[in-house]
């Protein structure tokens, strides 16, 4: 009686206990274009160290390759400097359908206020492009930028060219404010990809540093332009993005775990 009391409340813990952690989980994934010798692939991205492991190709050519997630329908975006747009479930590992975009992407970030994307090519045009990829421009950076990330209501950018973290006017691409992107040991060179945590907000980035010749996972303080290093990365990573985790299937994950433990211990029906 003991042991099914102890497996029962051992249960009720954890299940409590996932169900909030669950909802600040979430996957990163990468993109890479053809240069990287996978074609253009989706890679899975530890974000502690930065490790890579290829996920799935997508079986369209293209250099300039970005990706966004779009939480609304819970699919992965995927634009091209060529002109591709596919929607990705990225579970699965399937492309769900092949089309085209009317500007070329070479960063891009999805807006929940207005159901679009942000995103912008290689003249430096702002754009904001629907899902079924058609274009409309809405401004121009002063530089190429490489990297659109929305956190807490704030579009940040940064560029292919640069060290810098820009602030920016999401209706026209006007710099709003830019800080300096430092570390402590590197000197920040550019970045290639830029994200925010769903539930965190914490920016995400890809960066090349001075004297390293990698591409490298890490964070980025807005305030201070402060970057934390994360690990190295594969290097023909272009973006990142991230997506959440079902916490119905991290649940349904330890049902089966707690299960199998009762199983193991001989408790029967300890569920009960």
């Amino acid at each position: 009686m003991r042991m099914k009391l102890f497996s029962k409340l051992c249960f009720a813990a954890a299940l409590a206990a996932l169900a909030a952690v669950s909802m600040a989980h979430s996957r990163l994934y990468g993109t890479s274009g053809n240069p990287s010798g996978h074609g253009n692939s989706i890679w899975r991205i530890d974000k502690s160290t930065g490790a890579w492991t290829h996920h799935m190709s997508l079986g369209v050519p293209g250099y300039g390759v970005m990706s966004a997630y779009n939480p609304d329908d819970g699919l992965l975006y995927h634009g091209s400097s060529d002109g591709y747009w596919l929607t990705i479930d990225v579970e699965a590992a399937v492309v769900v359908s092949s089309g085209g975009v009317s500007s070329g992407t070479m960063a891009m970030t999805y807006d929940r206020t207005t159901g679009t994307f942000l995103t912008t090519d290689h003249s430096r045009s702002l754009y904001s492009t629907t899902t079924s990829g058609h274009s409309t421009k809405i401004g121009e950076f002063p530089v190429p930028m490489k990297g659109l990330a929305i956190s807490g209501g704030t579009l940040y950018a940064t560029s292919r060219d640069a060290n810098l973290l820009y602030t920016v006017n999401p209706s026209d691409g006007a710099i709003l404010k830019t800080v300096t992107m430092t570390n402590s040991d590197y000197l920040v060179n550019s970045t290639r990809g830029l994200a925010a945590e769903p539930c965190t907000g914490e920016l995400w980035g890809v960066f090349h540093f001075s004297g390293l010749g990698k591409r490298i996972l890490g964070t980025v303080d807005p305030q201070t332009g402060v970057v934390t290093i994360k690990g190295e990365t594969y290097w023909g990573i272009n973006s990142i993005a991230f997506i959440p985790v079902d916490p119905v299937d991290l649940i349904n994950a330890l049902i089966n775990d707690v299960i199998a433990l009762n199983l193991h211990n001989g408790i029967e029906n300890g569920l009960d």
